[in-house]
């Protein structure tokens, strides 16, 4: 699956529209009424600038073409295109999306910012004490697998060698295969974390196998086991794929909850977070903002200077910086897109966990 760089998305911008983002939820195929609706719309937008009108056009038929001449496999698909710089990019979507058209000075992260955990990989580790499987999962998607299998004597034969002999060996032959496996599990480790994209390693198989396999593991491969499941061993590997999003998903609930009672404890206690569209971004212009937390689903009307980059919420005549005439935009895709430029973190959290008193917006500071 191609992933996108949403550091280099939130670089791009030009001083007027030019790029054109396009998000489509494909399960049923192109919709048709949707894009022509939209077409129309921007059109009667764009009708007293020809350049732009034209640009909108070359844009939205080298986007319509890349998606005609592809099967996609996903739910749903981005497309961004900017004919100017010659640029054109598509991503398959892990999750559903809401169809949207935007043509504007820089490309529309939002959504992809919101579905960037459904890029991110999981390790699955499936074991008893002679075979182990490993895969490396992505939203349900296996990416890899591996097979490690050791040939273990099973029973001591009388007549043979000792008893306690049989068991020492036994155990070197074991010992000997949890390490194979550990070996294995670092070196996968590593490739996620190098992409920046691991969430965390499950374990699955017989309770005592698992245990003893925790042993083997160096310090910071154990620290992310975010969970295990007692299963046989020779379990299907979607059964142990879904058992182990099962764990995942709930993580993800539990990781929201503790973020926002670091929001939280930071207003109420030394300070060091921030609320509010305006704080929030203040903060992280300053460098301040260490990770910002978005209500799922908010958007802010607001305003946005072409030439200086500023940009706030509700309506505005001139801009207070350069006295340039703004445009109409979505406050919150501009912050996502400054936090993302200024390398902060940004979670998306449901509004029932507190967020939406706060405003909807909030920001974990690093001073």
């Amino acid at each position: 699956m191609n992933v996108p760089d949403l550091r280099a998305l939130a670089d791009m911008w030009e001083l007027e529209p030019a790029f054109l983002s396009l998000y489509l939820d494909i399960r049923r195929g192109i919709d048709e009424g949707f894009l022509r609706r939209r077409q129309k719309e921007c059109l009667c937008a764009l009708s007293r600038h020809k350049e732009r009108s034209d640009l909108f056009l070359q844009a939205l038929e080298q986007s319509e073409r890349l998606l005609r001449g592809r099967a996609w496999s996903a739910e749903g698909v981005a497309v961004f295109s900017n004919p100017k710089r010659q640029f054109l990019e598509a991503f398959e979507l892990p999750g559903e999306v809401e169809n949207r058209l935007v043509f504007d000075s820089s490309p529309y992260i939002k959504p992809l910012v919101q579905l960037k955990h459904g890029w991110e990989e999981s390790i699955l580790v499936v074991l008893d004490h002679t075979h182990a499987r490993l895969f490396v999962v992505s939203h349900h998607e296996i990416l890899q697998k591996d097979t490690v299998a050791e040939e273990i004597v099973r029973k001591h034969r009388n007549g043979g060698m000792s008893q306690l002999r049989f068991q020492r060996l036994h155990d070197g032959y074991v010992s000997h295969y949890f390490k194979e496996v550990a070996e294995h599990l670092v070196a996968e480790v590593e490739k996620c974390r190098c992409l920046g994209r691991l969430r965390g390693i499950v374990l699955e198989g017989p309770k005592d196998a698992k245990a003893e396999f925790r042993k083997y593991l160096p310090a910071d491969l154990e620290r992310l086991v975010v969970g295990m499941v007692t299963e046989p061993s020779d379990i299907p590997d979607c059964t142990a794929v879904r058992a182990a999003d099962d764990i995942m998903s709930s993580r993800e609930v539990h990781r929201e909850t503790e973020l926002m009672g670091k929001l939280r404890d930071g207003i109420l206690g030394r300070g060091l977070a921030t609320y509010g569209l305006e704080e929030v971004r203040r903060a992280t212009l300053e460098g301040r903002a260490d990770t910002l937390l978005v209500q799922k689903g908010l958007g802010v009307r607001g305003w946005r200077c072409e030439r200086c980059r500023s940009f706030g919420a509700g309506a505005m005549q001139l801009c207070p910086t350069c006295g340039r005439p703004p445009l109409e935009v979505d406050a919150v895709e501009e912050l996502v897109e400054l936090a993302m430029d200024r390398g902060t973190r940004v979670e998306f959290v449901a509004a029932d966990g507190g967020i939406a008193q706060l405003g909807g917006l909030g920001a974990l500071l690093r001073y």
